[in-house]
């Protein structure tokens, strides 16, 4: 049976419009030092020519040198402010108050232009949603697989290997993690995380190794115990507590703690769509060909799961955004120094007359998480539909 393409044509109205705006974030974050800056967006003279956009370092060491050379040639952007330029003569001001101005959506507490911040924030939202949940995806669709694929046969492997990798979590949980000495020569945390990683998954390795002297392990139980332990703590509480603990955020920190609330929820789905498909008889087939299990999960069964994981993403893109807004708005994300929707929307709770402060801010949160539902939903239903097709065939 040909499946029916997904076309720009096809779609709803309601997805039409959340692709389109969908698309204006998604140009903002890419394009928005074009947009909206305090330089010029393209600046021609003889001794100097170029995007100051760019390489604004240059241009303004230029300018400071020649303050009062005029351009052969320049663009400038539409709205002549970035999200960090200080207007020191409009504090708080209305949208439209003062129109030589050119404040648009008026100015916050820091005296920056709003627009530009929100124009701004979109990349820093974009950047931790898609992250975080690729993050969260990847390790999610390792243990689920591992947990779906023998969640009734177990892991057949040596009593070394078991012992092994109890000892090497260990080690990694104490000493990359924790001991005092190692952060000495790898004090960036994010390095000693990845590495725990990635250790982590080379002695799962060794664990599924062969040996002679066999014994069943219920790695499924393991996995599933786990997962149900981790989501027994309410998100946002959890978040709050390793934020408090963390210090100052960035924009990695930020998007390595929302992933670690993702991953379990990509595990459990990947799990049951894995058990799904283990049950068909192609996958019996390949088993009786000896295939590997490792090459059967790749080949075999992770290309049939690719939609439910497509919609969990989606959804999961939503949720990461209001995540770090809620963080922000709460003074736990982002330095105030890196415009974000939420740390904007923060700004009202101190000055509950700027009411352009949460309105405009929590209406770009809002629609842009109504977009990716909107999305989910869509693709949630084609999924199903074709699901129901092929029963019936």
């Amino acid at each position: 049976m040909n499946k029916q393409a997904i076309t720009f044509k096809s779609m709803p109205f309601n997805m039409k419009v959340a692709v389109g705006f969908i698309s204006l974030v998604l140009l903002f974050a890419i394009a928005g030092r074009f947009i909206a800056n305090d330089v010029p967006i393209y600046y021609s003279h003889k001794d100097w020519k170029g995007f100051p956009a760019m390489n604004k370092t240059s241009f303004l060491a230029f300018k400071q040198k020649n303050e009062d050379v005029e351009p052969d040639f320049q663009i400038l952007p539409l709205i002549p402010y970035s999200a960090t330029s200080i207007d020191y003569k409009h504090s708080l001001s209305k949208p439209g108050q003062d129109v030589g101005s050119r404040h648009l959506l008026g100015t916050d507490t820091f005296n920056r232009d709003v627009l530009a911040g929100i124009i701004y924030g979109s990349r820093t939202a974009l950047l931790i949603g898609i992250l975080s949940n690729i993050l969260a995806v990847i390790f999610g669709l390792f243990l689920g697989s591992l947990s779906g694929y023998y969640s009734s046969v177990g892991v057949v492997t040596g009593r070394q290997n078991f012992i092994f990798l109890l000892m090497i979590e260990i080690l990694l949980g104490y000493g990359l993690l924790y001991n005092p000495y190692v952060s000495v020569y790898i004090y960036n945390t994010q390095v000693r995380l990845l590495l725990f990683f990635i250790l982590t998954i080379l002695s799962v390795y060794m664990l599924l190794r062969p040996q002679r002297k066999n014994f069943r392990l219920d790695i499924d139980l393991l996995i599933t115990k786990s997962v149900e332990i981790f989501q027994s703590v309410p998100g946002l509480l959890l978040l709050l507590g390793i934020s408090a603990v963390t210090g100052t955020m960035d924009v990695v920190k930020l998007t390595l703690l929302v992933s670690l609330l993702r991953w379990p929820g990509i595990t459990r789905l990947v799990r049951g769509e894995v058990i799904k498909v283990r049950q068909s008889q192609f996958i019996e087939s390949a088993k009786s060909l000896g295939v590997t299990d490792w090459r059967v999960i790749a080949k075999h069964i992770l290309p049939n799961i690719t939609r439910q994981i497509i919609v969990a993403f989606a959804f999961g893109v939503a949720s990461s955004i209001l995540l770090e807004a809620s963080l922000s708005f709460l003074g736990l994300g982002l330095p105030p120094d890196q415009v974000t929707w939420g740390m904007l929307l923060s700004q009202s709770r101190t000055n509950p007359a700027a009411w352009w402060l949460a309105i405009f801010p929590g209406l770009m949160i809002s629609l842009l998480i109504l977009a990716c539902y909107t999305v989910g939903n869509y693709l949630n239903n084609r999924t199903g539909e074709t699901s129901s097709k092929e029963e019936i065939i």
